[in-house]
């Protein structure tokens, strides 16, 4: 990975939405936790909907590790 979400960090979904999109590249592998932690990842599963969202936005596309 060389993107972290900070999802093991951050409680909060803006802040991790915002780790991610503004650090994300070409190429980027972005990691994010599934299951834990405070609330089991709730703020995971609210960011990343934005995550997704603004990054399409921006032209990146999501792909599998052996599409690449």
């Amino acid at each position: 990975w060389s993107v972290d979400s900070m999802d093991w960090y951050f409680d909060n979904p803006e802040q991790i939405a915002a780790c991610v999109t503004e650090s994300a590249h070409p190429g980027a592998i972005v990691l994010m936790h599934s299951a834990g932690g405070q609330n089991n990842r709730q703020a995971t599963i609210e960011a990343l909907p934005v995550i997704i969202e603004t990054l399409s936005e921006k032209g990146y596309r999501f792909i599998s590790l052996d599409q690449n």
